[in-house]
């Protein structure tokens, strides 16, 4: 799957330490919104409508993915929230996305999501960076 081009979606948010009233600001990720994400080689991009610079979140630094009904204290009624944890100066950092109204569509996200994380540490490994 190749998602360089943006596609709709929503950002929820970004936890610290799995705790969903603690919200990570650094960076523009303190604000929630609609906006369109998209991949490309090296990380998951977000840009929010009326922002500058997307949010990036590097394949490199992810630790798991997965999916919910809600995240940081936002429920996302029928739609799956894609839940990205990931670690930025020490700390475990999970941001929540609505990708896709479509579940098995989400489900294969996730997947790829994964997948070039996965694939993304064992570059840094072999290239002796991780």
């Amino acid at each position: 799957m190749t998602d360089r081009e943006p596609r709709r979606g929503q950002y929820l948010g970004t936890e610290i330490e799995d705790r969903w009233w603690r919200r990570y600001a650094e960076g523009g990720f303190l604000a929630r919104g609609l906006g369109e994400w998209w991949f490309d080689d090296d990380a998951l991009r977000f840009h929010r409508k009326l922002t500058r610079a997307p949010l990036t979140i590097a394949f490199a630094g992810v630790l798991d993915v997965g999916c919910a009904s809600w995240h940081a204290g936002k429920w996302a009624g029928r739609d799956a929230v894609v839940k990205v944890a990931w670690r930025k100066d020490g700390a475990r950092l999970t941001s929540g996305f609505v990708l896709s109204n479509d579940p098995a569509e989400t489900e294969a996200l996730v997947r790829e999501i994964g997948s070039r994380a996965h694939g993304a540490r064992a570059k840094a490994r072999d290239d002796g960076s991780g």
